[in-house]
């Protein structure tokens, strides 16, 4: 819908820093543009939508992801974990945002 600031961002029509980093059939995910700060996150529906309840049941298998990764059964490598939390606690108490 143009326009609306989230599908203008994912139909391209507005610049969007960091592009998108990864998308389903159904969702993207973005950096925030907005004032949320550095390493905010964003999980939004591809299609236009204006409240929960429009979404489609195919939209909103959210649960059904969720019990597909517990199933699965790998958890995150210690290490490797680490290493993220270690990243991102620099660029929370960076001033620039930027690690040093």
């Amino acid at each position: 819908m143009e326009g609306c600031v989230a599908c203008d961002l994912t139909a391209g029509r507005r610049p969007l820093p960091g592009g998108r980093i990864h998308s389903t059939e159904h969702w993207a995910v973005e950096h925030c543009i907005g004032l949320l700060g550095l390493g905010t996150l964003i999980v939004k529906p591809i299609r236009h939508v204006s409240s929960v309840g429009a979404l489609t049941e195919a939209e909103a298998h959210g649960p059904a992801l969720q019990v597909a990764m517990f199933a699965h059964g790998s958890p995150s490598d210690p290490t490797a974990v680490q290493e993220v939390s270690s990243r991102a606690r620099l660029l929370f108490t960076s001033p620039s945002g930027a690690s040093t």
